[in-house]
């Protein structure tokens, strides 16, 4: 009956090569506790909130890891190819480092509206 929220590797396994695992956890954690305490009197509003603010993200690391997986099993000798994934996982190590614990609260407020 809709009782149980996961989080972390639960909801959303990853490849391990980028070792965001645990990083995804303590950021599910985190956005779960302030959904939690901006509707501490609607739960299912709470974990609805909490489902729109992560699904996006962790989908988007899932990828990312799945992506650095795949190259890890099938390393390319073409410097092109080399390049352009040292400039992809450049772009993502900014993506992955951009998660402002400070701005969870705003997040979260601006869909009480």
């Amino acid at each position: 009956q809709r009782r149980i929220v996961l989080m972390g590797d639960a909801a959303h396994a990853m490849h391990p090569r980028p070792g965001q695992g645990a990083a995804m956890t303590f950021e599910d954690a985190l956005v779960l506790a302030e959904c939690l305490r901006l509707w501490r009197h609607d739960i299912p509003r709470a974990v609805q909130s909490y489902e729109e603010l992560r699904i996006p993200r962790a989908n988007a690391v899932q990828a990312y890891a799945a992506r650095m997986g795949a190259r890890q099993k099938s390393p390319s000798a073409d410097p092109a190819l080399r390049d352009r994934s040292v400039q992809e996982m450049k772009e993502t190590n900014r993506f992955l480092k951009a998660f402002d614990v400070a701005c969870v609260q705003k997040l979260a407020s601006s869909l009480i509206s």
